[in-house]
C-alpha cells in the first residue's frame, strides 16, 4: 500500500542544501497550524514529508520508492542552488512528478544564486494553449514564476518568515492568513509563557517572602527569647545587688532607637523599672543598692568621704581606685609595682583621699577627686609607717611610723608641720606604740603600749612636750582606745582564754570572750570605774561610740554592745544581735548606735521607756566583712570579694510632685478614700477634715471641710451620686452627709437611730443600705431612700447554729449588693444567703461538702456573679443563689478576686497572699494562667475587692489592691510595675496618686505621671552616666561587642 506524503524534496546532496532540505522537512513536519486555520482548511498537520537522504547512482532510474513517493506527494519542493543544475536527479524527479501533476505543485527553496541562475528552467517556462483570429489552437511557451521560499537569509528568519510560504501552499491558504494567524498565535504563546512566567515569579516572590517571613519572625522570636535572658538576667542581678549591671542588661533587652529590630516584651519594661527605681515612694527608710564598683583582685581596704560623694579602696595587689558615687565614674586607678603596697586609705575632711604608697621610700600622696588632681606629696626619706590609721585633725594629718615615732603634716598643702618623738623610752627597751588617739582639743594623745618582756600599757601623753603616764594593764590586750572629753578616755581591753571566738570559712567556733571596758583619768591616770561586755560570736569589729549630749559611751564587740553612763560606769541598755557586728554609726539625729551585722541587717536599739528591744532590719547580703556609712551612702565589702556594694538611703524616684494640700498631713496611707474619674476623697490621719481633690487638668485643686475627729473617725466614704459626695459617721445617731460638689454645701442628716456596721450604696435605685436588728430583734437589712428619706426593711436569714444569744451570725459580716439586679449577697462564718429585694426572697447557698468557712466574698458586677472563697476555691453565684461555678484555687488566702474580660475570654482574677495572680476561665473554671507580682503584696493584710481599670489600647490592666496599684500586661501576662503606697491610677491625667514620707509620721499626697518607655529609658541613660557593659561582660551574657 502506498504512503501519502504532503510533500517530496529534491535536492543536490551537497552539505549545503542537504541542510537547508533537512531545516525544511523538520520545519514543516513540526509547524503548527493556527486552529483557525485547521478549522478553515481541514487540516490539523503536516504529516510527512519525503526527502531520501542517499545519493542515488548516475546510472540509475529512479527507484521504485522514489517514484511512488513522487506519485503520491501532493508537492514537489526543490531546493534550489548553484549546485542544482548539476544534478540529474532533480532534473528526473521534477520530470516524473511533472507527469501526474501540474507546475503549480512544485514549490522551489532558493539557498543561494539567483532565481533564474539557479532554478531548473523547466520550472521558469511553461506551455500556454491560445486560440488564433481564426479560432485555431496554439502552444506557446510563457515564462512563469513558481512560488519560491527565500533561504538566502538567515536561518532563524528564513523559519519565521519563508517557511509559511511553502506551509500555506501545501494546507491550502494564504501566506497573509497563515502569517497573522500565527502571529496572533506567538503572541498568546508570549502572553500565556509571560502568564506563566509571572506565575512562577508570584509563587517564587510568595515563597521568598514566607521564607523571609519566617527567617524574621525566627530571627524577632531570637531576639525576644535573648531579651527575655536580658531582663531575667537583670532582675536576679538586682536580687544580687548588683543594679549598675541589672540597670545595663535592662537597656540592652530594649530597643536601642527606631531602626532597632528588637521588639519591646514587658518583662524588659519590668526589669528597667525596677533597677530605675520607678514610681518607688519615699519613706521613712529608702536604703536600697546603688552601684557596685569592682577591682581586679580581693579589696584590702576601703573608705568614704565625708561627704558621701567619692569612695577610695585598695586590693591585695597593689593597685587603688577612686571613684564618684554619684556619677559612678572611675576617677583615679593606678597600679603600685609588685615590691611596693599601699597603706592607710584615708579621706580628709576637704573630701581629699591621702594614703601611702611604699617604694624605695614611703611616699605620702594626696589625691583631689575634684578635679582627678594630685594634690601634694610627701617623701618620708628613710621613715617609713606602722600600720596605725592614719590620725586625723583639724588642720593636720599625723602618721605613726614604726620607730615609735609621729609625722605631723599640713593636710592642705602636705607641707612637714613636725615629727615627734614617743615616748617609748620611758618604759625601756623593746617598746611598741599603737592604737594612737587625739584628744578633742589635739593637745595630747593617748595610746597602747606593748613591752615585749613585760606586756601592756596605756598611757598619754602631750604632744611634743611634758612626761608621759602610764598604767599597767598586766595580761589584758589593750583593743580600742575613745577620749570623751579632754581630760578622760576609755580603753577596751581583751582578756584572752583557753578557748576564742572564731571562724572560718562556713565553721564557727564560739566561747564566751570578755572585753574589760575602763574609763579612765588623765590626772593621775586612774580608773574611775571599770564594766565588762560578754560576747559570743567572732569579733569582726569592735569599738566605742561616745554620745556628748547623754554622756553615754557605747561599746560593742561581737554580736553584743552596751552603753554606759560616763558619770557611773553603769549599764543605761544592752542589746545581742544574735550576729557579729562589722561596723557601727550613729544615726541621723545623732543620739543613738545603728549596727551594721554580718548577715545583712541594720539593729537599732529601742530603748524608750526602759525597753531594751531592738530593731533589726535586713537591708543587704549576706557574709559581709567591711562597711562604712558616710552622709547617707552605705558602702559594703562581702568576704573575700574584689566588689564594694553602694547603698544609699535616699533611692527612690525624684520625680514625684506634691498636691498642694495646704497644711494637710497625714501619718501613713489614707485607707479610708475613693476615687473616680474626676474626683478623689480621703480624711486626714486625724479625722478633724475631709480632703476632696479634683482630678481633672494638670494642677489638682484641694478643697478641706473641718470635721468632728469623734464622727469622722466612724466614717464610710460611699461615694458620688447625683453630683454629690456621701459618706456616712456616727454621732450618738447614724448620720448621712452629702457635699454638693458644684456649691460646696455640706449638709447632714440623721437616717437611722440603730447601730449599724457597715453601709453600703444602692445609688442606682436612690437608696444606702445598711444591716442592724430590726425592732422585734431580729437581723434585716434597712434601706434608706436619699431622695423620699424612707426607709424599706427586708428581714435576713440567720445561720442558727452559728447565732448566739445576742450575737448576730450575719450583721455585723461585710455584704455585697449587685447594681441592676436588686440583689444582695450575705454571709454568716460559713454560710452564704441571697436576698432579693423584689420579692423579699432569702435563699441559702448550699456549698460544697468540703466547705470550710467564707473568708473572702465580693460582687463581680460585670459578670452577674457573686465570688466566695474558703481560701481552697471560689464559688461562683448567680443572683438566684446557685453556684455557677466551682473553682479550686492553689495561691492560699485571697487578696482579691476580680473579673476581667476580653472580646475573647471572660475569666476570674484571684490575687493570693502568695503573690501571684492566677487566671481561670468562666464559667467553666478552667486554669489559664499565673503570673507572678511584686512581692511587696505579701506584707498587705488587707483583704479589699480588686478594682480594674482597662486600657484596650495599651492592652494595659490597671488593679488596685490595697495600697498598691498593679500593672499588668494582658497580652502575655507579665506584671509590669507595682506602685506602692498607691491610692490608684487616674486614667484622665494619667498619673499614680501616691503618698511621700516627708519625715515620720509626715506624709504628703502626690503623684507620679505615668512613663514612656522613651523616658524610661532617658532616665536609666541619665542614671548610668555613659557607663557601658565591658566586652567581657557582653561575652558573658552573649551581647555583640558591637551592640
Amino acid at each position: 500500500m502506498s504512503i501519502h506524503y504532503n510533500a517530496f524534496i529534491s535536492y543536490k546532496h551537497e552539505a549545503k542544501d542537504s541542510r537547508i532540505a533537512d531545516m525544511i522537512q523538520s520545519g514543516l513536519e513540526h509547524y503548527k497550524i493556527p486552529s483557525k486555520i485547521q478549522k478553515s482548511t481541514g487540516i490539523k498537520k503536516i504529516n510527512r514529508i519525503f526527502r531520501d537522504k542517499n545519493e542515488l547512482p548516475i546510472t540509475s532510474d529512479l527507484t521504485e520508492t522514489i517514484s511512488d513517493a513522487l506519485n503520491n506527494s501532493d508537492y514537489l519542493i526543490v531546493i534550489c542552488s548553484t549546485k542544482t543544475k548539476e544534478s540529474i536527479w532533480v532534473s528526473r524527479e521534477i520530470e516524473f512528478f511533472l507527469r501526474t501533476h501540474s507546475k503549480k505543485q512544485v514549490l522551489t527553496v532558493l539557498v543561494d544564486g539567483e532565481p533564474n541562475d539557479v532554478i531548473p528552467q523547466v520550472l521558469l517556462q511553461d506551455e500556454k494553449t491560445v486560440y488564433d483570429t481564426e479560432g485555431n489552437p496554439q502552444k506557446i511557451t510563457i515564462a512563469i514564476e513558481p512560488l519560491s521560499c527565500d533561504c538566502r537569509m538567515p536561518k532563524s528568519q528564513a523559519k519565521r518568515q519563508e517557511l509559511p510560504r511553502l506551509v500555506s501552499a501545501l494546507i491550502g491558504c494564504s501566506y497573509d492568513d497563515l502569517i497573522n494567524r500565527q502571529r496572533q498565535y506567538k503572541i498568546r504563546q508570549t502572553m500565556y509563557i509571560f502568564a506563566a512566567l509571572t506565575a512562577v515569579l508570584a509563587a517564587f516572590g510568595i515563597y521568598m517572602f514566607h521564607s523571609r517571613r519566617v527567617i524574621q519572625n525566627n530571627y524577632i522570636n531570637a531576639l525576644k527569647n535573648q531579651s527575655r535572658y536580658l531582663a531575667k538576667e537583670s532582675e536576679n542581678l538586682m536580687d544580687n545587688q548588683r543594679r549598675l549591671t541589672a540597670l545595663q542588661l535592662a537597656l540592652a533587652a530594649l530597643p536601642k532607637d527606631e531602626k532597632d529590630p528588637r521588639p519591646v516584651i514587658s518583662e524588659a519594661v519590668r526589669a528597667l523599672a525596677r533597677s530605675t527605681y520607678a514610681y518607688v515612694g519615699k519613706a521613712n527608710s529608702n536604703i536600697d543598692i546603688d552601684c557596685n564598683y569592682s577591682m581586679l583582685s580581693t579589696i584590702n581596704d576601703f573608705t568614704v568621704s565625708p561627704n558621701g560623694k567619692y569612695l577610695a579602696a585598695s586590693d591585695y595587689n597593689n593597685n587603688i581606685s577612686v571613684w564618684n558615687l554619684q556619677t559612678h565614674e572611675q576617677l583615679l586607678t593606678y597600679k603600685a609595682p609588685s615590691y611596693s603596697f599601699f597603706q592607710n586609705i584615708t579621706f580628709l575632711p576637704n573630701d581629699t583621699v591621702v594614703y601611702i604608697t611604699t617604694d624605695e621610700n614611703s611616699i605620702v600622696k594626696c589625691f583631689n577627686p575634684e578635679n582627678q588632681q594630685e594634690s601634694w606629696s610627701y617623701d618620708m626619706g628613710e621613715e617609713s609607717p606602722d600600720y596605725n590609721d592614719i590620725i586625723i585633725g583639724e588642720e593636720n594629718i599625723y602618721i605613726p611610723l614604726n620607730n615609735n615615732k609621729l609625722l605631723s603634716l599640713n593636710y592642705k598643702n602636705g607641707s612637714l608641720q613636725d615629727l615627734y618623738e614617743l615616748p617609748s623610752n620611758y618604759l625601756g627597751e623593746d617598746v611598741y606604740i599603737h592604737n594612737i588617739k587625739l584628744s578633742p582639743d589635739e593637745s595630747k594623745i593617748a595610746f597602747s603600749a606593748t613591752k615585749i618582756t613585760e606586756g601592756y600599757y596605756v598611757g598619754y601623753t602631750d604632744i611634743g612636750s611634758g612626761s608621759p603616764k602610764f598604767l599597767e594593764q598586766k595580761a589584758d590586750y589593750i583593743s580600742k582606745i575613745q577620749w570623751t572629753d579632754n581630760d578622760h578616755f576609755a580603753v577596751s581591753c581583751s582578756v584572752f582564754g583557753d578557748e576564742q571566738n572564731m571562724s572560718m570559712g562556713n565553721i564557727k567556733i564560739l566561747s564566751d570572750s570578755k572585753s574589760i571596758i575602763k574609763y579612765i583619768s588623765i590626772k593621775d591616770m586612774k580608773e574611775e570605774w571599770t564594766n565588762e561586755l560578754i560576747s559570743n560570736e567572732p569579733a569582726n569589729n569592735d569599738g566605742f561610740m561616745y554620745f556628748e549630749e547623754s554622756g553615754s559611751l557605747v561599746f560593742y564587740n561581737g554580736n553584743c554592745f552596751k552603753a554606759i553612763d560616763i558619770k557611773n560606769g553603769k549599764d543605761i541598755y544592752s542589746g545581742d544581735l544574735n550576729d557579729s557586728i562589722i561596723y557601727a554609726y550613729k544615726s541621723a539625729k545623732g543620739d543613738i548606735p545603728c549596727f551594721i551585722t554580718e548577715s545583712g541587717y541594720i539593729s537599732i536599739p529601742q530603748f524608750s521607756d526602759g525597753q531594751n528591744s531592738i530593731y533589726c532590719n535586713k537591708y543587704f547580703v549576706d557574709d559581709l566583712q567591711q562597711a562604712e556609712v558616710e552622709n547617707g551612702v552605705i558602702c559594703l565589702q562581702q568576704s573575700v570579694s574584689n566588689e564594694i556594694i553602694s547603698y544609699s538611703s535616699e533611692m527612690y524616684d525624684d520625680s514625684w510632685v506634691a498636691i498642694d494640700n495646704g497644711d494637710v498631713t497625714l501619718s501613713g496611707y489614707p485607707y479610708d478614700n475613693y476615687m473616680d474619674d474626676s474626683l478623689l476623697v480621703y480624711s486626714t490621719s486625724s479625722y478633724d477634715k475631709l480632703i476632696l481633690t479634683e482630678l481633672n487638668g494638670d494642677n489638682y485643686r484641694s478643697v478641706s471641710y473641718p470635721m468632728d475627729p469623734d464622727s469622722l473617725s466612724s466614717n464610710s466614704i460611699l461615694g458620688v451620686y447625683d453630683k454629690k459626695l456621701f459618706i456616712t459617721y456616727f454621732n450618738d445617731e447614724q448620720k448621712l452627709a452629702d457635699i454638693d460638689l458644684e456649691t460646696g454645701k455640706l449638709s447632714e442628716t440623721t437616717f437611722t437611730d440603730k447601730y449599724i456596721g457597715t453601709s453600703v450604696p444602692m445609688f442606682d435605685i436612690d437608696s444606702i443600705s445598711y444591716f442592724s436588728n430590726n425592732d422585734d430583734f431580729e437581723p434585716a437589712m434597712f434601706v434608706y431612700n436619699i431622695k423620699t428619706k424612707e426607709t424599706s426593711e427586708y428581714s435576713l436569714l440567720e445561720d442558727e447554729a452559728e447565732a448566739t444569744e445576742g450575737m448576730s451570725s450575719v450583721l455585723y459580716n461585710k455584704y455585697f449588693y449587685m447594681p441592676g439586679k436588686d440583689v444582695v449577697l450575705y454571709h454568716s462564718k460559713s454560710s452564704c444567703f441571697v436576698l432579693n429585694m423584689k420579692t423579699k426572697e432569702n435563699t441559702k447557698v448550699v456549698v460544697p461538702e468540703e466547705w470550710r468557712q467564707v473568708e473572702y466574698c465580693t460582687a463581680l458586677e460585670d459578670a452577674g456573679l457573686f465570688a466566695v472563697s474558703d481560701s481552697t476555691q471560689v464559688i461562683l453565684i448567680d443572683t438566684d443563689g446557685n453556684i455557677v461555678s466551682r473553682i479550686p484555687t492553689a495561691n492560699g488566702l485571697p487578696l482579691g478576686i476580680g473579673y476581667f474580660s476580653t472580646k475573647k475570654q471572660k475569666m476570674l482574677l484571684v490575687i493570693g497572699e502568695d503573690a501571684t495572680l492566677q487566671r481561670y476561665s468562666i464559667p467553666d473554671g478552667a486554669f489559664l494562667g499565673s503570673t507572678v507580682l511584686d512581692k511587696s503584696l505579701k506584707n498587705d493584710l488587707l483583704y479589699n475587692d480588686i478594682t480594674i481599670n482597662y486600657d484596650e489600647a495599651s492592652e494595659c490592666m490597671y488593679l488596685q489592691v490595697g495600697s498598691s496599684t498593679l500593672v499588668v500586661d494582658t497580652d502575655n501576662w507579665i506584671e509590669y510595675y507595682c506602685v506602692g503606697n498607691s491610692l490608684g491610677y487616674h486614667e484622665g491625667s494619667d498619673r499614680f496618686i501616691t503618698i511621700w514620707a516627708n519625715g515620720p509620721e509626715d506624709y504628703q499626697l502626690g503623684y507620679y505621671k505615668r512613663y514612656s518607655l522613651d523616658e524610661l529609658i532617658e532616665k536609666a541613660q541619665s542614671m548610668l552616666h555613659d557607663s557601658e557593659l565591658t566586652d567581657q561582660q557582653k561575652s558573658e551574657y552573649g551581647i555583640e561587642y558591637g551592640d
